[in-house]
């Protein structure tokens, strides 16, 4: 994905489109309906990976910018639904399985760097700490 343009607003609102396309598509009892919406989710899709995997970023940029203006965007209104998926995910992601985490016996706590946002191990239950970031260096207090 390196040099790619990846996701936006536009292109997040082609694949929200192309869901309901969908849903009409499994609830339409008439079969010329139902390959229409099938037809259209299926140039929806192709289109947003297009997008997304564009290398031509300024025609891209324009495109987005152009959707925002007609619209008034889709983000603006989503960001609060947005930043709740991004706390869910991290959470997520915070949980360890079992074996995958190599402690050796030893009881850890990850703590995320409030200057690089790193996630440091620190051995669990030594009370309140001073735990230095060794990617940027910086200090800060914590209880393990």
């Amino acid at each position: 994905m390196s040099k790619r343009y990846g996701h936006d607003e536009l292109s997040l609102a082609l694949l929200l489109i192309g869901g309901v396309c969908l849903v009409f598509a499994a609830l339409s009892r008439n079969r010329t309906a139902s390959t229409f919406f099938v037809f259209v989710l299926i140039l929806l899709v192709v289109w947003s990976v297009f997008r997304m995997l564009s290398r031509n970023v300024d025609a891209r940029a324009r495109e987005n910018r152009i959707y925002k203006e007609l619209t008034g965007g889709f983000g603006k209104r989503s960001r609060p639904f947005f930043e709740s998926m991004k706390t869910w995910w991290g959470n997520l992601r915070s949980i360890k399985l079992p074996g995958g985490n190599k402690t050796y016996g030893l009881k850890i706590c990850l703590f995320k760097c409030p200057g690089c946002g790193v996630d440091i191990r620190i051995p669990a239950n030594k009370g309140k700490i001073m735990i230095t970031c060794p990617k940027c260096g910086k200090e800060f207090e914590r209880v393990s």
